[in-house]
């Protein structure tokens, strides 16, 4: 929580991009059909998370409210999966 904005939300785009990219290597992905709808739905949020654009993270409260948000979902969609 010291860290500025933009380097915690870029840490947590590259762990989104991690975790996805070892779940396809394990051969599991958004599409996989035996996966249920709400996996498949953490999948693709991950994914979206994964392309967050770094650059428009002003740092203002709104978007500290909105990365903790995310990070939340992130963290116990995490835990769920698990």
């Amino acid at each position: 929580d010291t860290e500025s904005l933009a380097l915690r939300a870029e840490a947590l785009t590259d762990w989104c991009q991690g975790f996805i990219s070892g779940l396809a290597f394990k051969g599991l992905s958004q599409h996989s059909k035996n996966l249920s709808e709400e996996i498949q739905t953490i999948f693709y949020h991950f994914s979206e998370f994964a392309k967050l654009d770094i650059k428009s993270v002003a740092g203002g409260e709104e978007d500290e409210e909105s990365f903790f948000e995310i990070f939340e979902y992130v963290r116990s969609a995490t835990m769920m999966l698990y």
